[in-house]
């Protein structure tokens, strides 16, 4: 799924304000705190629009946060390394 003609403000609209944070209107986790707008945003798009916006530069998978495609790469850095030493692999 793209998130081409999603922007945030749309995103932030299906929030239900809850004292002191917001509520996803999908699976009713709440969010609180100072942040609780930006990790609502973050939760909705990964888990419930399931957007992957990071691919791996070595073989493509698609991540949908930064630091789970960063320590796939490292992984995925030495996979490619042995694979280069003994094809075989």
């Amino acid at each position: 799924i793209s998130d081409a003609g999603l922007n945030v403000s749309s995103i932030k609209g299906q929030a239900n304000p809850i004292s002191d944070g917001v509520e996803c209107p999908v699976c009713r986790r709440g969010f609180l705190g100072p942040y609780a707008m930006p990790h609502f945003v973050l939760h909705y798009r990964t888990v419930h629009l399931k957007i992957k916006k990071y691919p791996c530069a070595l073989c493509g998978i698609r991540f949908s946060r930064i630091t789970n495609r960063n320590r796939h790469q490292k992984t995925c850095q030495n996979k490619q390394y042995y694979r280069y030493l003994d094809p075989n692999i």
